[in-house]
């Protein structure tokens, strides 16, 4: 489609912001802005929805609509339009923007896919691109995530090739169109708008398949592609990377993790760390703070009908009571540290290995 944006584009320039895209219906020709003077131009199109604002830069949409008999006057969409450099800085990091017409904008990038997500899924994105922005402007080129201006400059370059233009041609608007068009591909989506896919090898081919192709996405977008690969079960680490990488080819493997450390659900669900290896010994200072109890079993030499036998330290002074037993029942035992604390009274812990005939004796009422 060959649409003539000269107007736009100085309508654009006037109010000191870059145009990013177009959607224009009934194509003719822009007349020049000094003709919108309260009477409709002949030539006026019926409705031009034109957005604008690039990268980090807040948006705005610009609305030149007609109606017969009446005159059409471009205006200015609510919205919120930054005339600064754009810098991030210049934005709170924890107060995201919400506009109607573009979504949430978290320091100036409108994203996307957060409509009809819940507010602790939202929440979530909003703490996600708070870390993301600043390490996407940190690294720039380096990354392989791209944000939409770039995204969708690669996707009209292409898309002017696939129409007949030729490559050396498009150079001039885009320098890199050698290495986009060796690299990158435009394919049909069924009905919907063309999406950007990584060239398969058989590019080439009448048909090829869909399986194979892995599509591109971009940082306003990313969001809502790793939430689906995240999926309900909150897969992480090996897991989540392999699933987004068989579908967008352009998430590394940190932007994945800073999603799942980020992720309320992961969190909670975050193992404990784990015990260092070795012993660690147990300090007790004073009296009748910590008592050790353990059954030594004599069934093998038994003295007379005694075949067992309590030992009962504490582990502050070490003072030793040995008491013979029958037998290994919760009563017995219970009967002999009953016979102990009368003596030197109960201690503030008393610490056994947790078996039965122990567990018995502290939980018996009789």
């Amino acid at each position: 489609m060959n649409i003539d944006t000269t107007a736009v584009a100085a309508l654009a320039a006037a109010e000191g912001i870059a145009l990013v895209a177009a959607e224009i219906s009934s194509v003719p020709r822009l007349p020049p802005l000094n003709d919108f003077n309260g009477t409709e131009p002949a030539s006026a199109p019926a409705s031009i929805n034109v957005t604008v604002g690039v990268g980090h830069v807040a948006a705005a949409s610009l609305t030149l609509s007609s109606t017969a008999g009446a005159g059409a006057v471009p205006a200015l969409a609510a919205a919120s339009v930054d005339n600064t450099s754009g810098s991030p800085d210049d934005v709170p990091p924890d107060a995201p923007i919400n506009a109607d017409a573009f979504g949430t904008i978290v320091q100036g990038y409108v994203i996307e896919g957060l409509e009809d997500l819940a507010p602790h899924v939202k929440r979530h994105a909003i703490a996600f691109y708070n870390k993301l922005i600043p390490l996407f402007l940190e690294e720039g080129s380096r990354w392989l995530l791209i944000d939409r201006e770039k995204y969708y400059k690669i996707l009209t370059s292409l898309q002017q090739h696939q129409t007949g233009a030729s490559l050396s041609s498009l150079r001039i608007l885009y320098p890199n169109i050698h290495y986009w068009h060796q690299n990158y591909a435009v394919i049909d989506a069924g009905g919907m708008s063309d999406i950007l896919v990584m060239r398969p090898s058989n590019m080439e081919a009448v048909q090829y398949d869909s399986n194979d192709l892995k599509r591109l996405t971009y940082i306003e977008k990313v969001f809502a592609d790793l939430l689906v690969a995240h999926g309900p079960d909150h897969n992480k680490g090996r897991t989540f990377f392999g699933k987004i990488r068989e579908s967008v080819s352009n998430v590394s493997r940190p932007v994945c993790k800073l999603f799942t450390d980020l992720c309320p659900r992961c969190i909670e669900r975050h193992q404990r760390n784990r015990p260092t290896a070795g012993i660690r010994p147990i300090i007790t200072n004073g009296f009748n703070v910590r008592g050790q109890v353990d059954l030594v079993d004599f069934q093998s030499m038994p003295d007379g009908e005694f075949r067992f036998l309590l030992n009962y330290i504490d582990h502050g002074i070490k003072i030793l009571f040995s008491i013979p037993l029958v037998r290994k029942r919760a009563s017995c035992i219970a009967i002999a540290l009953f016979q102990i604390f009368t003596m030197i009274g109960p201690p503030m812990i008393l610490q056994s290995d947790n078996g039965s005939e122990f567990h018995g004796a502290a939980l018996n009422n009789r």
